[in-house]
């Protein structure tokens, strides 16, 4: 039997957690494409396992399954020089700069990244950010009792194609002019930045101590466990993807959206249309600043907003859609890596 190792940027992935489809860290079903791609080779008799399991085993790797790159990776690359070893690149240089280091990815024998420009079908494949797509979606207006929100964690770039900054400014613009039309969620907001590093019981102590060092933001709400369930609660969402103008860079944030039949106020690649229509969402370029697009939102009918979400459901049932579901991910892998 072929072992191929899937390796991770974080241990948090490890002891096969990433194929745990019933696991509490599988939060809206991110693990469920992995899942699959191991049961599909499982088929083919070939055993994937996370990489802390190659010590475990006395055979030599087949193959190494990167996704994203490590911050050990040219110890890796060094070590299992004799094996063939294949990238799933899906961070932007916006969050891993490594993973762009071209000189490295001649280390590898096939690259699968979203990024339009690598694509050559030949060390470069197209692949995205995988997606589950259901029978059906929630429509209409009249049953989504709240305005808009954004779900998002808080993070901060120094790139100059980060959105992390036009986040916080569209929550700014919110609280300060409609305050009551807008809910934020995420982690690292507000008291919510130390819950991974303190211990429930100081917790309480640090919300005065928030407020004095970091912004604080009133429309804060807290986490959520499942982002489509919430969703389903609101009418727009704010969903901005970390970076803007990197053509092909799509990720779950738009699909989130229309899974949960709320319609995307979306800032992304300069190439959206290109792969979805614009029909389907609301194109935050489109309006010279908040006031003018809160205005548009305001002012739309049901019959309008139904045709955002017609065009978001004829979209995912129709083939342009199919490169970003977890069957196009697994059969691409499975087909250029091989059984």
């Amino acid at each position: 039997m072929k072992n191929i190792y899937l390796v991770c940027t974080s241990n948090y992935y490890y002891e096969n957690r990433i194929f745990d489809i019933h696991s509490k860290q599988n939060r809206d079903n991110v693990y469920y494409p992995y899942y699959q791609l191991r049961e599909e080779w499982r088929r083919h008799g070939v055993a994937l396992n996370t990489f802390d399991f190659a010590a475990r085993d006395l055979a030599r790797p087949s193959a190494l399954l990167f996704v994203d790159v490590p911050a050990n990776v040219g110890l890796l690359l060094s070590e299992f020089q004799d094996v063939p070893k294949y990238l799933i690149l899906l961070e932007t240089e916006v969050i891993s700069a490594k993973g762009w280091d071209f000189n490295m990815h001649t280390r590898f024998v096939k690259i699968f990244t979203w990024r339009d420009d690598l694509v050559d079908n030949r060390r470069y494949f197209k692949i995205n950010f995988p997606q589950t797509f259901p029978d059906d979606i929630l429509f209409g207006l009249q049953n989504r009792k709240n305005f808009c929100t954004m779900i998002a964690g808080n993070k901060s770039s120094s790139h100059p194609l980060e959105l992390y900054s036009e986040r916080v400014r569209a929550i700014e613009w919110f609280e300060r002019n409609h305050p009551e039309d807008f809910d934020l969620y995420g982690f690292g907001w507000n008291e919510d930045r130390f819950s991974p590093y303190l211990p429930s019981y100081a917790l309480k102590y640090v919300k005065p101590l928030t407020r004095m060092m970091f912004p604080y933001f009133k429309s804060y709400r807290g986490r959520i466990e499942n982002k489509q369930t919430a969703l389903q609660q609101y009418q727009f969402a704010i969903s901005y993807e970390n970076a803007r103008d990197i053509d092909g860079y799509i990720t779950e944030k738009v699909f989130d959206c229309f899974l949960s039949g709320c319609v995307p106020i979306y800032w992304g690649p300069g190439n959206i249309t290109t792969h979805i229509p614009g029909e389907c969402f609301i194109d935050r370029r489109d309006f010279r600043n908040y006031e003018e697009m809160y205005s548009f939102l305001k002012g739309m009918d049901d019959e309008t907003y139904r045709r955002y979400q017609e065009s978001a459901q004829t979209f995912l049932r129709g083939p342009k859609a199919y490169p970003y579901s977890w069957q196009y991910f697994v059969a691409t892998l499975i087909r250029e890596i091989g059984v």
